[in-house]
């Protein structure tokens, strides 16, 4: 089973710039060590729909400028759509 603290601690001394991860893990590390994404240029995610609560809380601890959501259908590896996300409605 994967283990978020040391993957968290992971995208620290790798110093992980830009990365792609799917959304309910997204919400995953936003809830549970949100300041390891604090030296990440982007960080693209999608999968599902967007979830406020987290977007928001990314935005107060990371600002705007570093959120992506992205979309591509299943059956291929790229990205279809590509969304920067830089506020946050209901």
């Amino acid at each position: 089973m994967l283990n978020v603290r040391q993957l968290a601690d992971l995208i620290e001394k790798q110093r992980i710039s830009v990365m792609f991860i799917t959304t309910a893990f997204f919400n995953v590390l936003v809830d549970i060590d949100i300041s390891c994404l604090k030296h990440v240029r982007k960080i693209l995610f999608g999968g599902e729909q967007v979830s406020v609560k987290h977007v928001r809380k990314a935005f107060q601890y990371l600002g705007s400028n570093k959120i992506k959501h992205v979309y591509g259908p299943t059956e291929s590896t790229v990205f279809a759509t590509c969304y920067d996300v830089n506020e946050m409605q209901e």
